[in-house]
């Protein structure tokens, strides 16, 4: 649509400076009316014109910015914010809560032990907001170092939560990913460089934050 009117807009240009070439030659000009009026009525008209153009451009762009930003918040509003209650040698308790009070898919969770030497995983499937979710941990090992959450919104995006210490660091972090990079940092600060083992060994693949 928009080429379309360019090329119009282009068009019109054309037939206007050829018109007034036109005129500049009174033997080919055979209408009514002086050359000065007919270049007034012209020039009034492609003003109108261009006018027009230039509204429908403005009118368009603001469309579109407010269509971008309104799937922006919807995504916001479908991410979730987690909370871990209790981090004890046998169990994990958590929940986490979104501005839309939905469902989460695809939930796994992550248990590590000693760092990265050891892994525990529990496939949660799909999970409500403001609910409490327990998982038994049935070893015989210490208490879990790092807790990791994966899940999928209901719009499609891959969501990480990362929480717990190592080699006296702590995090608490929830970042937005997709198979390349970590797309946004939403929660905690952007420390989450010095866990990428952890991430990588998660998602396959290691991310970088995208570059701004």
């Amino acid at each position: 649509m928009k080429n379309k009117i360019i090329h119009f807009v282009f068009i019109i240009l054309i037939i206007s400076l050829l018109v007034l070439v036109t005129m500049s030659f009174p033997r080919f000009w055979n209408y009514a009316g002086s050359p000065d009026s007919w270049v007034g009525f012209l020039g009034s008209l492609l003003g109108s014109l261009l006018g027009v153009v230039g509204a429908y451009f403005v009118m368009n762009t603001q469309l579109q910015s407010d269509k971008k930003t309104a799937i922006l918040n919807e995504k916001k509003n479908e991410r979730p914010y987690f909370f871990i209650n209790t981090l004890s040698k046998d169990k994990v308790n958590f929940e986490f809560y979104n501005a839309n009070h939905s469902l989460l898919n695809y939930m796994d969770i992550h248990v590590f032990y000693n760092a990265t030497d050891n892994c525990l995983e529990y496939p949660l499937g799909h999970a409500k907001a403001n609910t409490m979710k327990e998982i038994n941990i049935f070893t015989e090992q210490d208490k879990p170092d790092i807790i990791v959450i994966t899940a999928q919104t209901l719009l499609g995006e891959s969501i990480l939560y990362i929480y717990g210490s190592r080699n006296g660091v702590g995090i608490t972090n929830t970042l937005v990913y997709d198979d390349k990079k970590v797309i946004e940092v939403y929660t905690g600060p952007d420390d989450y460089h010095q866990f990428n083992d952890i991430i990588a060994k998660i998602t396959g693949i290691n991310l970088e934050k995208k570059k701004q």
